[in-house]
């Protein structure tokens, strides 16, 4: 199964309501907080993880400065439901799972776009 890290921008239930459907997510905020991104890419590679987030700014760091990356998944929603937001992200990594592996996947309310 993939291996998540929630960015600090995530918030709790939601990475607690991905846990308990069974997904592994590590929480940047119990591990390192208030780091700035590139440590938090890093972090993410080394866990073998895609990281989970709603910062702009990685999509730079991946696209534009190509830094390595498992994958990144950047939420543009415009919900705050807790579950709302875990239902569409559980959607993006069972249907998407192949597809987003070492990609910048962005999620809005009205499409995906995986580059």
């Amino acid at each position: 199964m993939m291996r998540i890290l929630a960015d600090e921008n995530i918030d709790y239930p939601v990475i607690r309501n991905l846990r308990e459907l069974g997904f592994e997510v590590f929480s940047i905020m119990d591990m390192h907080q208030g780091e700035d991104d590139n440590f938090v890419l890093s972090v993410a590679n080394e866990l073998d993880c895609i990281l989970l987030t709603n910062d702009k700014d990685f999509g730079d760091l991946v696209i534009r400065k190509q830094l390595p990356h498992k994958g990144v998944i950047l939420l543009r929603l415009s919900s705050q439901s807790v579950t709302e937001i875990s239902d569409v992200i559980v959607k993006i990594l069972q249907t998407y799972s192949e597809q987003i592996i070492n990609k910048f996947t962005l999620v809005s309310d009205t499409k995906i776009r995986i580059r």
